[in-house]
């Protein structure tokens, strides 16, 4: 990573007026590229200053010979060097983020709780309050359900039911009129009614799922290609600058695989064949192997 370093050691010039004070103004301004949790240290603002300073008694103070019994001189040679030490960390995801602020959160409860200072009697206790623990890493959240199809009770599942065996009742049977009974009314014919095997049937057609309703989705309206791969943050910063004065929408991804951290550089083009067709002629043009992500 590249980092932009700006460092200003200032300080007021003893002896200047709160109105129209006089600083002493250091600073240095650099550049720097460093690897993921390298030790960066920055050094060159030294100074060397000499005070002197006299109090005497006055007009005592001003005889020669004797006068030095009655003044008093201070000088003062103070040399002051400098040193920034920076480590500079990348946060992939959320749990690495949790990790350095709940040690740094840690570090401060340490600190706090060694500044007690015991109490006393005439004075109140001016120790300040422990800070509370830390709270434990909050689960991570299930993923959500679809949702169910209209009709259909949470949770049920799409697959059809098998048809479950209904227990046998006996029914009374109407007899048809015979010809040994002229006399006897003609019977009704009775409406079907639907058993339990026949419910079953009905309710194991297919119902429509959540997927079947959901609107047809929609396809990116770009192609991403892998242009390169490579170990080193630095090299994958270089190819993505190539890539850009070349005429590419390039970015570059840090990932993390078995084999270790890997960056990877890719572009994005207008999903259409043409300009697909016209990216990868291109990029075999310029010495890459450029393979289409998602294919």
């Amino acid at each position: 990573m590249r980092l932009a370093i700006y460092i200003e050691d200032s300080s007021v010039v003893s002896g200047t007026s709160a109105n129209n004070p006089v600083l002493n103004k250091r600073s240095f301004q650099t550049n720097v590229i460093v690897e993921d949790g390298s030790f960066v240290v920055i050094s060159g603002l030294i100074q060397d200053q000499a005070d002197e300073s006299q109090s005497k008694v006055p007009v005592l103070g001003n005889l020669p010979l004797i006068g030095r019994l009655f003044r008093y001189d201070t000088r003062d040679h103070i040399k002051t060097q400098t040193m920034v030490f920076l480590r500079p960390t990348i946060i992939r995801d959320e749990s690495a983020a949790s990790e350095i602020a709940l040690s740094r959160y840690d570090y401060m409860r340490g600190q706090v709780a060694q500044s007690h200072q015991g109490s006393l009697a005439p004075l109140p206790d001016l120790s300040v309050e422990d800070l509370p623990p830390a709270p434990p890493p909050g689960r991570p959240k299930a993923a959500p359900s679809p949702p169910a199809a209209p009709g259909r009770p949470s949770g049920a599942e799409s697959a059809p039911m098998a048809p479950q065996p209904a227990p046998h009742t006996a029914t009374p049977q109407s007899r048809a009129p015979g010809p040994q009974d002229p006399t006897a009314a003609p019977v009704a014919a009775a409406a079907p009614t639907l058993t339990l095997p026949a419910l079953a049937a009905v309710t194991a057609q297919p119902a429509l799922t959540a997927p079947a309703l959901a609107s047809p989705v929609k396809t990116a309206p770009y192609q991403l290609i892998q242009v390169s791969a490579v170990p080193d943050i630095g090299r994958g910063r270089q190819l993505q600058q190539r890539l850009r004065q070349a005429g590419f929408d390039s970015y570059w991804e840090s990932v993390r695989t078995a084999e270790g951290d890997v960056v990877r550089i890719r572009v994005s083009v207008e999903r259409r064949a043409s300009k697909i067709t016209d990216a990868l002629s291109m990029l075999r043009r310029l010495g890459y192997e450029p393979v289409l992500v998602g294919q």
